[in-house]
Formats: C-alpha cells, sequence, structure tokens
C-alpha cells in the first residue's frame, strides 16, 4: 500500500503564482501519467487553478484574520476593542466639555441689617441644566450657598453689598463659581424579565452619545412613577429596606468586594429607617487660638462589602453596554444548615455581584452629550433651562417669608466666564492602538510616593479634600502631611480629624502590606517681605507700589506653590525688575514672622540675628514686629521648604511692605 502521509503541498508556498507551481511539482512527482494530459485547456489544468484559487484565498483570509489579533496590524474597532479588552483597557467614548460659571443670587439682610440672611441661601440641586449658544450644561454637584467652599475644598464664594441709587445697603449679591459639563440626564427604564437574568447579563442603552452611568436604582413589582433624584443619589445599597428598592454601584471590576462610601447610621427606636450619613463639621483655628465653626462638611467615610454592583464599557458600534454579576437571590429555608449556606454561596457567586431580580423594574440614569461641539466661547451660557432649587427660609412661615424666597428663586443667574473645553469625540483607531501600546495594567496599590499622591486625589471630594498634600518616606515608614484651606482663602494646619481618618481610611485598601503610614497635619510658616527700590520720575508712585505688592503676593500665592517648594528669590528679584516703573530694585529682605501672630512655625535656615541661649544653643532674636530676618546671602538666595511645611504670606497690606528711595 502506498504510504500518502507523506504526499503533501509544501506549507511556504504563498500566492496564486506559487501555489500553481507546487501543484505542477506535486502531479509530477506522484502523478507523472496525469500530467502529460494537463494544459491550460485541460481538465486537469483547470483543477490546479481552481485548487491554487481557493488556497490563495484561504492563505489570504488567515492571513487577515491573524493580523486582526496583533496590536500594529490590526485595521477594524472590533479588533482594537477585543485586543484592549484584553490587555485590561477601558476604551472611552466621547468627552463632555466642562466649563467654569458664575451662578449668582441675591438675599435679603439679616435682622440687624448688618449682613445677608443665610436662612435665605440657596442649594441648587445636581443635574440643574444651563443654555446657551445650542448647548447643555449640567451641573454636577449641589451647589450650596451656604457653604465657603466647592466640592473639593477650593473657596469658591464671593459676598457682594448691594445698594440702590442713595447708597443705602438693601441686600447681598451672593456668586459661587462652579463647573459644569455638556451633559444631559437621562432615564432608561426596563421590567426584569426571566429571558434576561443571565450570568453577567447586560443591558446596552439607547443612545450613542452616552458618557456615563450615574446610578441605577432596582424596585420589586412594575411601575409607572420614576425615582426622585434624592433616591438615585442615596450612597448605599439600600435606598429602602422596606419598600425593598435596592441601588447599583459602578466598579472597576467585579471582583470588587468593597466601596468606599459614606459612614450610616439607623435610629435606635426605627432600625429599619432610612439609613443617615455621618457628617462632621469643619473647624478652623483662629488667629487667637479659638475655633470657629462654619457651614462647610465632610462625610465620614469607610470601605463597606459591596454586592449590587456592575461595570461598564463601549461597543465598538458606539452604544455604552452595563454588565452585571453573576450571582442571585437565593432564598435559604429559615433554619439553614451551614452546609445549606455554603452550597449557596457556591451555586450563586455573589462575590461577582448580585444579578437583578426577575420581575423587579429596573431605572438608570445616565447622560449624554460631549464631543467637539460642546467646546464654547465664554459669555454664551446665559440662563437656568431647568432647576431644582430649595431654600430653608425663616423658621415661621408668612407670606413675607414665601415672597423673600421666590425673590431669591427668579434672582438665580448663570453665566459661563471661560470657554467650555475639553470636549472630544470618540478615539480613532490609530487612537486606541496607542492607548493599547502605551497602556500599563495598574495594580491598584500604592508602591511608590506617586502612588500615593495620585490616590488621594483620586478620593471623593464627599468625603473631604486636603489643600496641599506632601508625602516622603523615613525608614520605611510614609509620612503623609496635609494642610486645609479656611474660609478667607489662607492656609491652616486645622484639618478636621474626620478628614485625616478618611485618607487613612481609604489608603487602607490600597497601601502595601508592609507600610506603615502616619497621616498628620502639615505647617504654616508665615513670611513677610520689604523691598528697597527707586521708581522713574515719570511714574505715579502709588500705582508702582501697588503692582509691586501685587506681584509679590502673586509670586508667593498658594495656589502656585506646593509643600515642600523651595522658593528661589531670584525669580520673584527677575519679576520684579521688569515692571513698569522700577528704576532700580536695591534690596529685598524677607522675614518669618513666627511669634504667636499666627502660628509659631519657624523657617529651617539661618536667620541674620541670634544669640546663644542659656542652654548653650543658638536661637534666633526676634524684632519688635516678632519676626526675624532670613539670611539670604547665607542660602544663596534661597528659601528653603520642609516635606511638611508651606510657605505663606497672610496679608498683602500688612506683610509686604515697599520703601521707595528718592535719588
Amino acid at each position: 500500500m502506498a504510504d500518502n502521509s507523506r504526499k503533501r503541498i509544501s506549507g511556504l508556498a504563498r500566492g496564486y503564482k506559487q501555489y500553481v507551481e507546487e501543484f505542477y511539482r506535486f502531479a509530477t512527482q506522484y502523478y507523472p501519467d496525469i500530467l502529460e494530459t494537463v494544459n491550460d485547456a485541460s481538465v486537469g489544468g483547470f483543477l490546479i487553478d481552481l485548487n491554487a484559487s481557493v488556497a490563495d484565498n484561504l492563505s489570504n483570509y488567515i492571513d487577515k484574520a491573524y493580523g486582526e489579533t496583533q496590536l500594529d496590524q490590526a485595521t477594524t474597532r472590533r479588533a482594537l476593542f477585543s485586543i484592549a479588552r484584553t490587555k485590561g483597557l477601558k476604551i472611552p467614548g466621547k468627552k463632555a466639555s466642562l466649563v467654569e460659571v458664575e451662578i449668582s443670587c441675591e438675599v435679603p439682610l439679616n435682622a440687624t441689617g448688618t449682613g445677608p440672611n443665610t436662612d435665605y441661601y440657596p442649594v441648587i440641586k445636581k443635574g440643574a441644566q444651563a443654555t446657551g449658544g445650542g448647548a447643555t450644561f449640567e451641573l454636577l454637584y449641589d451647589v450650596n450657598f451656604s457653604f465657603q467652599f466647592d466640592h473639593n475644598g477650593i473657596s469658591n464664594r464671593l459676598i457682594r453689598p448691594k445698594v440702590d441709587s442713595n447708597g443705602t445697603l438693601i441686600g447681598y449679591t451672593i456668586t459661587k463659581r462652579e463647573i459644569m459639563s455638556n451633559s444631559t440626564s437621562k432615564i432608561f427604564k426596563v421590567v426584569i424579565s426571566p429571558r434576561m437574568v443571565v450570568p453577567f447579563m447586560e443591558i446596552v442603552l439607547p443612545d450613542i452619545n452616552v458618557l456615563s452611568v450615574d446610578s441605577i436604582i432596582c424596585k420589586e413589582g412594575n411601575f409607572n412613577s420614576t425615582p426622585t433624584m434624592a433616591e438615585f443619589n442615596v450612597l448605599d445599597e439600600f435606598v429602602d429596606k422596606r419598600e425593598k428598592i435596592w441601588k447599583y454601584f459602578e466598579v472597576e471590576s467585579l471582583l470588587e468586594d468593597k466601596l468606599f462610601l459614606p459612614k450610616t447610621y439607623n435610629s435606635i427606636s426605627d432600625p429599619d429607617q432610612l439609613p443617615q450619613q455621618v457628617i462632621v463639621t469643619e473647624e478652623i483655628k483662629d488667629i487667637d487660638n479659638t475655633y470657629t465653626t462654619f457651614n462647610t462638611s465632610v462625610v465620614r467615610g469607610e470601605w463597606r462589602p459591596i454586592k449590587h454592583k456592575f461595570v461598564t464599557e463601549y461597543t465598538d458600534r458606539g452604544f455604552f453596554k452595563v454588565i452585571f454579576g453573576a450571582g442571585d437571590v437565593y432564598h435559604l429555608p429559615l433554619e439553614a444548615t451551614p452546609t445549606q449556606k455554603l452550597m449557596a454561596q457556591m451555586i450563586n457567586n455573589q462575590n461577582m455581584g448580585i444579578l437583578p431580580t426577575v420581575g423587579h423594574t429596573m431605572w438608570i440614569l445616565y447622560r449624554t452629550g460631549g464631543g467637539t461641539v460642546s467646546n464654547i466661547a465664554p459669555h454664551i451660557i446665559n440662563n437656568f433651562s431647568a432647576k431644582e432649587v430649595e431654600i430653608k427660609g425663616e423658621v415661621q412661615p408668612s407670606a413675607e417669608n414665601t415672597i423673600k424666597m421666590d425673590n431669591v428663586k427668579r434672582s438665580l443667574s448663570v453665566r459661563n466666564v471661560s470657554p467650555a473645553m475639553g470636549g472630544k469625540d470618540e478615539p480613532s483607531i490609530e487612537e486606541i492602538r496607542y492607548m493599547i501600546k502605551y497602556n500599563n495594567l495598574a495594580q491598584n496599590r500604592c508602591v511608590t510616593i506617586k502612588d500615593y499622591v495620585e490616590r488621594i486625589n483620586k478620593m471623593p471630594g464627599l468625603y473631604g479634600t486636603p489643600y496641599r498634600t506632601s508625602i516622603i518616606e523615613k525608614n520605611n515608614i510614609i509620612f503623609i502631611y496635609v494642610l486645609g484651606i479656611d474660609p478667607n482663602g489662607h492656609i491652616t494646619d486645622m484639618v478636621t480629624t474626620a478628614l485625616l481618618d478618611n485618607i487613612s481610611n481609604y489608603l487602607s485598601e490600597y497601601k502595601m502590606i508592609g507600610d506603615y503610614v502616619i497621616i498628620k497635619p502639615g505647617r504654616v510658616i508665615n513670611l513677610q517681605a520689604e523691598v528697597d527700590v527707586i521708581i522713574n520720575k515719570g511714574y505715579e508712585t502709588n500705582s508702582v507700589v501697588r503692582a509691586i505688592q501685587n506681584k509679590i503676593a502673586e509670586f508667593f500665592d498658594t495656589e502656585n506653590r506646593k509643600m515642600g517648594e523651595n522658593i528661589f528669590v531670584s525669580q520673584l528679584i527677575r519679576e520684579l525688575v521688569s515692571l513698569d516703573g522700577v528704576e532700580n530694585l536695591i534690596e529685598v529682605r524677607l522675614y518669618n514672622i513666627y511669634n504667636g501672630v499666627y502660628n509659631t512655625n519657624r523657617v529651617n535656615q539661618p536667620v541674620i540675628t541670634g544669640q546663644i541661649n542659656e542652654e548653650g544653643f543658638w536661637e534666633p532674636v526676634i524684632d519688635s514686629l516678632n519676626r526675624v530676618q532670613i539670611d539670604l546671602k547665607a542660602s544663596d538666595n534661597i528659601i528653603y521648604g520642609n516635606s511638611d511645611s508651606m510657605f505663606e504670606i497672610f496679608s498683602k497690606d500688612t506683610d509686604i511692605k515697599v520703601r521707595v528711595k528718592q535719588m
């Protein structure tokens, strides 16, 4: 019997011509009698040409299919999305532009006529929409005019008196600077049917320009009504235990079993009541060492187990997909044995999330918008198209009280003070290719100092936000120093224990097992500046002096500085010399004021005057203004910063002096 296992076509052949040659070689070697009758007009020639064409097409198809699995050769979005998924990269969709807006209102005087009546400060709820130039922008967070700060802890409120034509004070104009996003909130409702509930069930939203999913709520039964925004905003799995309303949270991976959520409590008398968030009021230390409580607050957070969760991703056709877990609610008997409980856990795999229940109604709150068309010029947004406003008003309701609240609501206005920027269309194929190529799989762990800084910056603003953070490592101990900001915009080392606890709890899930982390307030070092100058006679002296003061204040502005940053005085000198009217800069002197005027923190470098104390140590001598002069010559015109401290000039008027010398 002939050995047919060795009769084969070479796998090195490529292309039609090579296949024809290979088939002729094959026929010549193994079927020489048939080859004598093969020519272009024969049946044998036809069969060889046919097989060569088929082989060539199959070869091209295989090459193309293989190429679509390779990053540099893939040409379709579907193939690139598949590669990205295996690399652990989530491809983004459209990006919405962001815009800074000024939201203003007018509030009446208080009972004494000396200030604004805080009872009439409004709260504009998240989701309020403003329009202009054919674009719609939406508030991402509540705007509470009672708060000096926004959700990131940045001071953003301005209070201006309002007077009539006679100069009489009649009220106050309150302005808040906030961020709005080019988006529109929508709600998608679906009743969960039996055929939908499968492991890792998917729901594709109907819009093509979905930006994100904000909230998902499930409720037992079929309903025509829609949940309130308050229910959508509840940060707890159990929106209402009595009504069997559940909330699903978005996670990066279905394997995540915890989320950083607000601490909650229930009434002792009614343990089934709705969960209440634990809110802590901020306290700031004044100059006279007294504590002032002001109306901004943070919520105490904690890591809590989570089973109602979902992940999202874009499809290659641009649709937005919501994916749930694989577990199901398993109803155990009242007296279930430990074995039955273990079986239920293994069967339902609730660790990857609980699937929605058949017969429940699901509402998905999501936002649409974005794209390059959302980038608009300044002063285009000019009115609210939709808003929900709450005003506490006075304790005793009255007709006058109602009129005042209506006046405040009517006075609300909005305008964008800067252009809307950041809007972008979905990434192109080449952009996706580069995203995948330069994507590094994150471990979600704080391994380096940079990891700690980035992770703290990702902590939701609801739990407090440090104004400045500095992180160093000493002897295998991670030291984290934080500074806050007071209602007047000054940095302060008086940060609440709630913020420190939240940072500690938040980092506990990310830090390495061997890392020992210490979180403590930083130090504020207050400076004073004196400048001697000669001013050109052609310029008005007071104007040049003010320009010098403003330039020094801008140079030391904490908005432009980091904790632990060195200050190079030569840079300040260069900016002062460039000012119009400054003929000659004679000298710059810097002082550290620390004898209890603002605080007792001292610079860590030589000063001009000092003495040996009774213990034999050198100490600086404080002048009559409770300060010591920094020896800039000894430090090469550098003010050295420490990792735990930050410099500040507290008052431009009293801490910056300009002495003009006459020629």
